[in-house]
């Protein structure tokens, strides 16, 4: 994990049966815990590229998959391995190869037959190739679920995984359980509702308001991007009311309606699929630590409590203020992919 894995995430709606099952799961069974074997985290072979799997949040209980977090929140976590084998190192050994075989015939050898080089050379290149891993926290604290992650790609790789790893570990424990998780499309208003309002020490005042950056989408899909800017300014203004619409905005959240000095301020990014990117929250620095070995493991799983409360009731607070409506397993567009 990185230094501080919790500060991205995409919120999804789970429903209640499967809210209820984790909730209801018997962290402390070694047979309950078993049920996961089989979608343990491998290794890609030799002839593979990527895997997908639940690994144990703490490498100290290695038998463990699904861990308690306070009285509210069950963490799992999923890790992805991916062999890296470089285009340029593909692209050295065909080009010997290619220069060989000309030699050889006396000509260069067709387009099929370079495409069956590459393919062999990519064969016997694979195992040998590096392995690169990373492992994204995903919290169920009612009623949401939290996958810590900025790529949307991994996003729906984690959700299609717990879906079917909870489907299946729920029939051989309690009952069978199929687990929903709605996204949460939300439509970012204009700045109408979130422009900054006067606050006076003491009084109540909008939770979220416009920071300094945003993304904008106009007709046929114009992109103008705003950074460090005074969102309120003229001339942002003015591509409203040429019908451009905030598709992310970055925000500042107060946990409280009541300004006081000691509430802390979160700056966040958001967009119209819920996904949260780069939340600072000041007062709580969640972290992991290496624990030895190639494993990791979360350091505290008391501050993951406080920062996943947190969170919730951001969101919570989002949907109230912005609004938003569910969408079923809705798949989320491709992004960045961090791996």
């Amino acid at each position: 994990m990185s230094t501080n894995p919790f500060k991205n995430f995409v919120a999804f709606m789970v429903n209640d049966e499967a809210l209820k099952w984790l909730k209801d799961f018997n962290t402390d069974s070694s047979h309950d815990q078993a049920a996961f074997n089989d979608y343990e985290a491998i290794e890609p072979g030799k002839t593979s590229w990527r895997t997908i799997g639940l690994t144990q949040p703490d490498v100290n209980e290695p038998s463990v998959f699904v861990q308690d977090v306070g009285d509210e929140g069950q963490l799992l976590t999923v890790k992805l391995q991916e062999r890296v084998l470089p285009g340029s190192v593909i692209k050295e050994a065909l080009n010997k190869k290619i220069a060989a075989l000309t030699a050889e015939q006396g000509r260069k050898p067709n387009k099929k037959t370079i495409m069956e080089m590459k393919e062999e050379i990519v064969f016997d290149l694979l195992p040998h190739s590096h392995i690169r891993k990373a492992t994204i926290p995903v919290l169920f604290m009612a009623p949401y679920l939290f996958v810590f992650s900025t790529s949307m790609k991994r996003v729906d790789e984690v959700t299609a995984l717990l879906r079917g790893a909870i489907e299946t570990v729920s029939s051989s424990t309690t009952g069978r359980v199929i687990p929903q998780f709605f996204a949460i499309q939300t439509r970012i208003p204009l700045l109408s509702g979130l422009t900054t309002v006067a606050r006076d020490q003491g009084g109540d005042y909008d939770q979220f308001h416009p920071h300094n950056a945003g993304t904008f989408v106009g007709e046929s899909k114009r992109t103008i991007k705003v950074k460090d800017r005074d969102i309120d300014a003229h001339e942002i203004q003015q591509l409203f009311k040429q019908d451009y619409q905030a598709s992310e905005l970055e925000m500042c959240y107060w946990a409280e309606h009541t300004l006081r000095e000691d509430v802390p301020t979160l700056v966040v990014k958001v967009n119209d699929k819920m996904h949260f990117k780069g939340v600072h929250l000041p007062d709580a620095q969640a972290v992991s630590v290496r624990s030895g070995g190639d494993g990791e493991s979360l350091d505290d799983i008391g501050m993951l409590w406080l920062v996943a409360r947190t969170y919730r009731q951001m969101v919570n607070d989002f949907i109230s203020e912005v609004g938003g409506g569910l969408m079923v397993e809705a798949a989320g567009a491709d992004d960045e992919d961090e791996l």
